[in-house]
């Protein structure tokens, strides 16, 4: 008797739950690769607006900064919702100021609520006012205090400044901090 070439059905069965294993092990990585992904673009998102609103704080005169001393959480959906809060609601009265045109977004709504200490500057109380207020995609904190620092003698006046911003989407793993001081 001769034998045929070929596979059994065995062997068939074997090697397809051998590629079915290897594919889900692939697909499960690339999944995962993607969800890294993303959760990376929304942390460069949000340090990118942290870091923005420390560039501003510092480039802003004395007079311009004393009126904003206080907590305030910002709320926004993009960066043209983000500019108009920042320009247009937080830093109030700052001498040269940029006026982007106010989206639609910032019309209505509470885009700036201002607060009376850091404590208040976490998460929930963040993402409970901004469902309260609005429901944006993003949220931030801005904390500055006026300081005198004295150093061998000499009285340095400045800000403290503490910068905290979330995605609401991603939820508290989305965090970018900053904090500074800047002497005057």
């Amino acid at each position: 008797m001769k034998r045929k070439k070929g596979f059994t059905l065995i062997e068939l069965i074997a090697s397809i739950a051998i590629l079915t294993i290897a594919f889900t092990g692939i697909s499960m990585a690339l999944i995962a690769s993607v969800k890294t992904e993303k959760k990376s673009d929304v942390k460069l998102e949000t340090s990118t607006y942290a870091k923005a609103v420390v560039e501003n704080i510092k480039i802003q005169s004395d007079n311009a900064l004393r009126n904003t001393i206080n907590v305030r959480y910002l709320f926004f959906n993009d960066k043209d919702s983000f500019e108009y809060c920042l320009y247009n609601k937080f830093l109030q009265g700052v001498e040269g100021k940029y006026e982007p045109t106010p989206p639609e977004v910032g019309k209505t709504g509470k885009d700036v609520v201002n607060l009376l200490d850091s404590t208040l500057c976490t998460y929930s109380k963040c993402k409970e006012r901004n469902l309260l207020e609005n429901n944006r995609k993003y949220g931030a904190c801005i904390y500055m205090e006026y300081k005198e620092l004295s150093k061998n003698g000499i009285i340095s006046k400045g800000y403290n400044v503490k910068v905290w911003v979330w995605s609401f989407q991603y939820g508290e793993s989305s965090l970018s901090y900053r904090e500074f001081y800047t002497s005057r």
